[in-house]
């Protein structure tokens, strides 16, 4: 394609130029797999909040530490 960038073209010769996304036609999987998390985090947010909890209390972090800080 870049060789025949320089050709010059004829009389009332057309130009289509058209947008391309990069990367297009790959990732199909990736997108199917991202959409189902997002749904999935709308069902775990309790498991994910007490994950939060616990991580806070394992690493010492309070609510009196952050009060009285």
């Amino acid at each position: 394609m870049y060789a025949r960038l320089h050709e010059p073209l004829g009389e009332g010769a057309v130009i289509h130029i058209v947008p391309r996304l990069a990367g297009a036609g790959k990732g199909g999987l990736q997108i199917v797999l991202g959409a189902a998390a997002i749904v999935g985090s709308f069902f775990t947010a309790g498991a994910s909040m007490a994950l939060w909890g616990s991580a806070l209390a394992a690493g010492g972090f309070s609510a009196t530490t952050m009060l009285f800080s």
